[in-house]
């Protein structure tokens, strides 16, 4: 009497097998091709391809190996710095005749060292950039996380670079724009990818790292000029509300795009893509 239940089972795991052979010999194919048209090619042809070969090889294990490692993501960082000993605003003169420097440039100047030189910066990466046969990591399950953490630290710093040049570094807005404020906000400005050649002439630019490195160098210039006195910090309540409120617009905006995010992904309401607006935010 179960014999045509058992049957029917069988016939949908007979299709399901044929399926996922279909499907592995689909993925083989390009590559067994490949090999037949190798084989019959002279050692001209070979090197150059088993070159590339082992250059893709490489790259994709150094693309795993940054993304998969990270050396950024302390839960005790706010611990490491005690600005709790300060008993002066920012640009007071202290006993020794100096001023007091900045603590949001002392952290964002540190932020911006662990994104780009105590870590590697992931999306500058050519193969990062090149996706998964065409497919952009972000759109898949793997390699996009630590990006999009160093990208959501980034917004920060860009964000915190903005309102340093237009508002904390200028007395009530209307003081001259430092100098090193503004240039340090051009470059955390610059783009999240850039790597050393681009496909657009001069086809060489400087990466996004460099630039950050050129805004942290601006930014404890900045702090140094604080120190001697040389240099404006409009330290007052309402900058610093208006500072928190625009970074909380920005981060506030996640739960609006995970909503729009459920809404479109499927009938389950699930979708792959949350886990990066949480390494995000």
């Amino acid at each position: 009497m179960l014999d045509p239940v058992f049957a029917f089972f069988a016939g949908i795991l007979r299709a399901i097998g044929r399926g996922f052979r279909w499907l592995i010999a689909t993925i083989i194919w390009p590559f067994a091709a490949f090999r037949r048209w190798l084989r019959g090619r002279g050692w001209f042809i070979k090197i150059p391809v088993f070159a590339i070969l082992v250059a893709l090889v490489i790259g994709y294990g150094y693309l795993f190996y940054i993304t998969q490692f990270w050396y950024s993501d302390d839960p005790e960082y706010v611990e490491s710095f005690d600005f709790r000993k300060t008993s002066v605003g920012v640009g007071e003169r202290l006993p020794d005749n100096t001023c007091q420097s900045s603590a949001i440039v002392v952290v964002a100047s540190d932020l911006i060292d662990r994104n780009v030189n105590t870590d590697t910066w992931v999306s500058s990466n050519p193969l990062s950039k090149a996706g998964l046969f065409g497919i952009e990591w972000k759109d898949t399950p793997f390699f996009d996380n630590k990006a999009a953490f160093q990208l959501g630290i980034n917004q920060a710093l860009r964000r915190t670079a903005i309102e340093l040049v237009d508002r904390l570094g200028r007395v009530r807005g209307t003081s001259s724009i430092n100098q090193n404020l503004q240039e340090a906000r051009e470059a955390m400005n610059y783009r999240e990818d850039a790597w050393y050649a681009t496909f657009s002439p001069p086809f060489l630019q400087p990466t996004t790292q460099s630039r950050m490195r050129d805004a942290r160098r601006k930014l404890l210039a900045f702090n140094q000029e604080l120190s001697r006195c040389q240099a404006d910090f409009d330290a007052r309540s309402d900058n610093l509300m208006q500072f928190i409120d625009r970074v909380t617009g920005d981060v506030g905006s996640t739960s609006e795009i995970i909503q729009r995010r459920l809404e479109a992904a499927s009938f389950i309401g699930f979708d792959r893509r949350a886990d990066d607006r949480f390494w995000f935010t």
